[in-house]
């Protein structure tokens, strides 16, 4: 029998599937505009789930990524540090590092405008999409209050973006975060028994 895939890898499978063959047309693409949603979704759930498991980072690790070595997860932290401001939603996030990866010259903004339509292949699509859930992983079990703060971004008015952070905001993030969890700890007691204890 074979392993279970990582839950990340499971919800990215299952939501490009869904992205490729939604009728009338099936196609062997998404379009990075619809590529970008996607990334940013999964990096914030990379984020609200290992803010909550950073005690049990290895386990989570196993559960959400499947094996990445600490050197990728080191070289995560850099490649945000390149592109990350205070005021950055998750979506600005994924445009800005695509912007960057691409060799974009504009900004993120000018990035999306122009390249929204470019066609990625549904492979492509799937590793872009991972490298975003751990980016999220990373910043959730070694940054939090990073975490919270773009969970509040994305969540705000363009106008509020990069305030200080509220009690509010924590709380919506950790209500967000429990939620998904209950989610991941159903797949993991399926798919993995005994990894976490309940």
């Amino acid at each position: 029998m074979a392993a279970p895939l990582p839950y990340a890898r499971r919800l990215v499978l299952a939501r490009i599937e869904e992205d490729l063959i939604r009728p009338p047309f099936v196609k062997p693409f998404l379009k990075l505009g619809e590529l970008v949603g996607m990334a940013a979704y999964f990096m914030q759930l990379g984020a609200l789930l290992a803010s909550l498991h950073r005690e049990h980072v290895e386990a989570f690790k196993a559960a959400f990524l499947g094996s990445s070595s600490p050197a990728v997860l080191a070289e995560a932290l850099v490649e945000i540090d390149a592109v990350l401001t205070d005021s950055m939603s998750f979506t600005d996030f994924v445009c800005a590092e695509q912007s960057r990866q691409r060799g974009f010259d504009g900004g993120a903004d000018q990035f999306l405008i122009a390249h929204k339509a470019t066609k990625i292949m549904a492979g492509e699509a799937e590793e872009l999409a991972m490298q975003f859930a751990r980016y999220g992983a990373v910043l959730g079990a070694l940054r939090p209050d990073t975490a919270v703060q773009m969970f509040a971004n994305t969540h705000a008015p363009a106008t509020h973006r990069g305030s200080e952070l509220t009690e509010r905001d924590q709380v919506a993030f950790d209500m967000v975060a429990k939620s998904e969890s209950e989610i991941f700890r159903a797949y993991c007691r399926q798919t993995t028994p005994g990894l976490f204890r309940d």
